[in-house]
């Protein structure tokens, strides 16, 4: 748990540096996070994940992601359909992207 919201940021911007240095553990990469829906849950975990190294992956290549894939970043996957235009989600890579 943490303090506040700058608090986690910080312990997200420690993960971030160590997954673009190390990578993710290998038994658990690729690491993939599916997000649907457009409420505020949808919204937030997006505005996490995207503090970490990601790169967004459509639902439909999720099939061709295998352990070749770069363990230096996580995958986004949402539901073109579920995401309102309000969050980060364009289908191209954002501005955090590394």
């Amino acid at each position: 748990m943490y303090e506040d919201y700058d608090a986690m940021k910080e312990a997200l911007s420690r993960v971030s540096k160590n997954i673009a240095k190390v990578g993710t553990p290998k038994q658990y990469s690729p690491m993939v996070f599916a997000v649907t829906g457009t409420g505020k849950v949808s919204q937030g975990i997006i505005e996490v994940l995207e503090q970490l190294p990601h790169v967004y992956v459509d639902p439909d290549e999720l099939k061709n992601i295998d352990d070749t894939y770069d363990n230096k970043k996580i995958i986004i996957s949402t539901c073109p359909m579920c995401i309102s235009s309000s969050t980060a989600y364009t289908g191209k890579p954002s501005s955090q992207e590394s």
